[in-house]
């Protein structure tokens, strides 16, 4: 696994004034190989498995911990029920925690493209917390920002580790992007700057640099999708990694900005907050009895006790 960071050596030629002068290449090494040493525990390939010992990456995710439960978060897209009817579990890349069905899921709208699942409770993984889920993404066009994920380009058979597709991550550092949004998006409302931010990530024609300070291609983006962000600081001189905080998931590449889309970290933080609201309500109604006619109740209760995310 090789640490990829974007110096402005290297950095296509921009059509804006960057707002921040970025690091010495020293720091970006440093900071990308401390990035991927920390949130390797919380970054999981998902694969789908596709019966008979066979399966294929589809995306990539977080674990986090929440109310003493384990989740898994991710984009929409990777586990939505129709595009992955063929696959009869997903798993994700430790092989210890299943979702045999997709409708275990909770899933936001299209356009933020988030989705979750608790994987029940936490075992001996070392899944995140809450406390890395920034509460604002509003300083992201100053800082250093790193995204670690599974590109499909990265993923190949072995007949180790029982005849399975086995996938190297990417960490990546870079910044925010000056680009617009997608054509198509822009065209269909579906892009909000409010919602949303992109990130630059170069076609693979487009060399970078390695953590050794040797050029290297970015892959195919392809597995990409679910990644989270991660905002670093302004100044690495100083910089420390256990201030680093989650600002967003990314949830598509778009080949003509060569940008990554990522739907920001208040998004996000909503989406799991419902996401806990639910659960909490259902567990209720369950130990209720199922009474019928009970859900506004059920909700409205739950939603006073689930703080955590606050």
């Amino acid at each position: 696994m090789r640490t990829v960071f974007r110096p402005q050596s290297l950095t296509r030629a921009l059509s804006w004034d960057m707002p921040f002068v970025p690091a010495a290449e020293t720091d970006l090494r440093k900071a990308s190989e401390s990035m991927k040493n920390w949130t390797q525990p919380w970054t999981t390939g998902i694969y789908g498995d596709c019966g008979g010992g066979s399966r294929e990456l589809i995306g990539t995710g977080l674990l986090l911990v929440m109310n003493g439960g384990l989740f898994l978060l991710t984009a929409r897209h990777v586990v939505e029920k129709g595009r992955q009817a063929k696959y009869v579990s997903i798993v994700c890349s430790d092989g210890l925690s299943a979702v045999m069905n997709t409708s275990h899921w909770e899933l936001s709208t299209p356009t933020l493209d988030l989705a979750a699942c608790c994987l029940g409770s936490v075992s001996s993984l070392t899944p995140a917390t809450l406390g890395v889920v920034a509460s604002s993404s509003s300083a992201v066009a100053d800082h250093h920002l790193f995204v670690h994920g599974f590109p499909g380009a990265r993923s190949r058979f072995t007949a180790f580790f029982g005849n399975q597709v086995v996938s190297d991550s990417v960490p990546y550092l870079t910044y925010l992007a000056s680009a617009e949004a997608p054509t198509d998006w822009k065209e269909e409302g579906e892009f909000h700057p409010t919602k949303h931010f992109l990130i630059d990530y170069p076609a693979p024609e487009h060399l970078q640099i390695d953590q050794t300070g040797a050029p290297i291609a970015l892959p195919n983006p392809a597995g990409m999708s679910g990644s989270a962000v991660w905002e670093l600081a302004k100044d690495l001189t100083f910089w420390k990694v256990p201030q680093s905080r989650i600002v967003g998931i990314a949830i598509r590449w778009d080949p003509i900005t060569q940008t990554l889309v990522v739907t920001r970290v208040e998004e996000v933080r909503t989406f799991l907050l419902e996401v806990l609201w639910r659960r909490s309500s259902y567990f209720r109604w369950l130990n209720a009895g199922r009474p019928a006619g009970t859900a506004l109740q059920d909700w409205l209760s739950a939603k006073e006790t689930v703080t955590q995310l606050q």
